[in-house]
């Protein structure tokens, strides 16, 4: 696998868990239905997961309580703009996306994030044309939550983020890495605009 360069240990809480968050970089985005804008697009800098991941860090916004989200939750500030100022408005912007090497696995993604995750299958099939390929076991995209023990939205409740194989990637918080994914998977993913959960810092 291949690592970024090391920084001191405090800054980091290195993961293997494949949540693969978009990262969507001073993006024209068209305005969802029902924004009382007449302008036709919007502008804002990043949606990125981590500020090592190639833009600033964005948090995203709290919601009234910790765990599953109701249909009728807010969705506060820059991201309600963007995906949907309710869960319900979120889960009305979702859209089917086949998780290659899956077996045929779909997920529901936010249709603005579909173009990212298209380049994610053109890529990975590239790869697979010279004899690259990676099996996903267990896939986790949409669910209508907050991030485990916290009040903030998750990406994960905008369709912006992405679990591959969980069990072999896990999520750690003593600075360890272990994974079992190629370099060259990641780098499809990077290359397609998203943040690798090996690469966050906090």
């Amino acid at each position: 696998m291949r690592h970024h360069a090391s920084v001191p240990s405090a800054a980091w809480r290195r993961t293997g868990l494949a949540a693969l968050s978009m990262i969507l970089g001073l993006v024209m985005i068209p305005a969802l239905p029902g924004e009382p804008s007449s302008d036709t697009s919007t502008r804002w800098n990043s949606f990125s997961e981590s500020s090592t991941c190639g833009a600033p860090f964005a948090r995203t916004p709290f919601a009234s309580k910790s765990g599953g989200l109701s249909a009728a939750e807010p969705v506060l500030g820059p991201f309600g703009t963007y995906f949907g100022r309710t869960i319900g408005q979120v889960r009305a912007n979702l859209v089917p996306w086949v998780v290659p090497g899956s077996g045929g696995r779909v997920v529901s993604v936010h249709r603005l994030a579909l173009p990212a995750f298209r380049r994610v299958s053109g890529g990975l099939a590239a790869q697979a044309a010279q004899g690259n390929t990676y099996t996903v076991s267990s896939v986790s995209a949409f669910t209508s939550r907050t991030i485990s023990d916290s009040t903030q939205i998750s990406r994960h409740g905008l369709g912006l983020a992405i679990d591959i194989n969980p069990p072999q990637n896990p999520q750690r918080d003593d600075n360890r890495l272990i994974t079992n994914m190629p370099g060259w998977y990641v780098d499809v993913w990077r290359d397609a605009g998203f943040c690798w959960g090996g690469d966050w810092a906090f």
